[in-house]
C-alpha cells in the first residue's frame, strides 16, 4: 500500500503508511491536496481554531501534549508541519493535539458529545451464524466538518495492525475503527456523575492503541485493564467470536456480553448493575431509553434473521415508542428514536468477513447508501474486490 487518496462517491479514502510521523507528513499533504478548510465549514472547529490562544494560556494544549499516545503526539506533529508547509495554516500540531483529546479537554469545558446507538448479533440471532454489528455515531461535537468531509483514513502503522478508522481529515483518534484481523471498536457517550479524572488517556486515543494492537476482544479486555482513563465512555469490542461492551467511567468498568439470544445493545446509559448508580440521568423519557426501548421491541422480531440489511434497517428505524410517534425520515435529530437523534455516520461491520458498509455525508445519513469496502480493497491487495453485495440502498 502506497500512500494515496481516492474518491469513492462522496467519501475519501485517505491511505497512511510508514512510521507515525511520516502517516502525519502524508495525511496534511493528503488534506492540503484535497482543500480542507475546516473555518469555513464547521463553527465548533472555527472558534476552536479562535479560542487556541486561550486553550494555550489555561494550559489545556499542554495537557493534550503530554496526554498523547506517542503515535498519536508523532501524527499530528507530522500532520502540522506539512499542512503548514502546504499552506493550510489551521491544520496545525496543536489542534491535532486538542481534537485528539476533545473528549477530554472539551468536557471540562463543558462541550456535549450526543448520543449513539449500537447493536451486535450474533449466533441464532442471525441468518447465517455470522457477526454483524451496526453503529449510528450521533451529533456532538464537530458535526458539521463530519458531514461535509466524510472519510476513510486507513492506515498500516510500521510494525502494528493495519486499521480503518471512519472519521475526518484531521483526526488521529478513533471513534470507530477495524483492524486487518477483524477486530472492530466503536464508543458511545456515557454521562456519569463521576468526575473527570485529573490524569489518564482519552478514551478515542485508548481506541486508536486497541485497534492498532489488538487481534481479540480477550487482548484488548487485558489492555483496557492497564490504562487509566481521564473520561467515561461505553466501548463496543468484537471480533467475530466475542463481543463485549465495557461500560466505564474514569474509576470504575463492568463489562456486557452476548446474551444468551446472542445480542448486545447499547445507547447513552449505564445498564450493568454494578454501573446504574453512575448514570447522571435517570429520565425515563430521554433518547437513550427511548431507543432502547426500540430495541426490545425491534429485536425479537427479527431473531435468526439478522444480517447486515437487516440491522440497515434497524439503524433506519424512525419509531420513538415512549411516544408512539413515527418520524419522517429526514427529520435528523429530537425524534428520541434510533435514526432520529442527530446521525453523523451509519455503519455496519461484518468482522468475520473483515467487511464494512458505510453512509456518510449530508443529514439525514441513515436513508443514504451504504456504500462497502473490504480490508484488502482498502489495503490496495492485490486481487482484493468490494464486498458482495457492493452496497445497501
Amino acid at each position: 500500500m502506497e500512500a494515496s487518496r481516492e474518491a469513492v462517491g462522496n467519501i475519501q479514502v485517505f491511505r497512511l503508511v510508514g512510521t507515525a510521523f511520516e502517516m502525519g507528513l502524508q495525511h496534511g499533504g493528503l488534506a492540503a491536496e484535497m482543500g480542507v478548510d475546516f473555518g469555513s465549514v464547521d463553527q465548533d472547529l472555527s472558534l476552536l481554531v479562535e479560542a487556541l490562544p486561550s486553550l494555550r494560556q489555561m494550559g489545556h494544549v499542554e495537557e493534550a501534549r503530554e496526554s498523547a499516545y506517542p503515535d498519536v503526539y508523532d501524527e499530528c506533529r507530522g500532520l502540522g508541519e506539512e499542512a503548514l508547509r502546504q499552506g493550510l495554516e489551521d491544520f496545525s500540531e496543536e489542534l491535532c493535539l486538542l481534537m485528539a483529546f476533545w473528549d477530554v479537554t472539551g468536557t471540562r469545558l463543558g462541550d456535549s458529545f450526543g448520543g449513539c446507538t449500537q447493536v451486535v448479533a450474533a449466533g441464532a440471532a442471525t441468518s447465517d451464524g455470522v457477526m454483524v454489528h451496526g453503529r449510528n455515531m450521533d451529533s456532538g461535537t464537530l458535526s458539521v466538518l463530519t458531514t461535509a468531509y466524510p472519510a476513510l483514513i486507513v492506515r498500516r502503522p510500521e510494525g502494528r495492525i493495519p486499521f480503518v478508522e471512519v472519521g475526518v481529515p484531521g483526526s488521529v483518534a478513533t471513534h470507530t475503527g477495524m483492524n486487518a484481523e477483524g477486530l472492530v471498536v466503536a464508543s458511545n457517550a456515557a454521562y456519569t456523575t463521576e468526575p473527570l479524572a485529573d490524569a489518564g488517556r482519552g478514551k478515542w486515543q485508548i481506541m486508536r492503541q486497541i485497534v492498532q494492537d489488538c487481534k481479540t476482544v480477550e487482548e484488548a479486555e487485558a489492555y483496557l485493564a492497564n490504562q487509566e482513563r481521564a473520561t467515561d465512555v461505553s466501548l463496543m469490542i468484537l471480533d467475530g467470536r466475542q463481543a463485549a461492551l465495557f461500560e466505564m467511567t474514569p474509576f470504575h468498568m463492568a463489562v456486557r456480553r452476548l446474551d444468551s439470544d446472542g445480542l448486545l445493545y447499547v445507547t447513552n446509559h449505564y445498564v450493568h448493575e454494578d454501573m446504574r448508580e453512575f448514570n447522571s440521568s435517570t429520565n425515563p423519557q430521554s433518547s437513550s431509553r427511548s431507543r432502547w426501548a426500540r430495541f426490545e421491541e425491534l429485536l425479537p422480531g427479527l431473531h435468526g434473521r439478522i444480517d447486515a440489511a437487516a440491522v440497515i434497517s434497524v439503524l433506519r428505524d424512525t419509531r420513538n415508542p415512549l411516544t408512539g410517534e413515527t418520524h419522517p425520515a429526514d427529520l435528523v435529530s429530537g425524534g428520541g428514536s434510533i435514526a432520529n437523534n442527530g446521525a453523523l455516520q451509519s455503519i455496519v461491520f461484518v468482522p468475520e468477513e473483515r467487511t464494512l458498509y458505510v453512509a456518510l455525508g449530508a443529514q439525514p445519513v441513515p436513508p443514504r447508501s451504504f456504500v462497502g469496502f473490504s480490508m484488502d480493497q482498502l489495503l490496495q491487495k492485490e486481487g482484493a474486490k468490494p464486498p458482495e453485495p457492493p452496497a445497501y440502498d
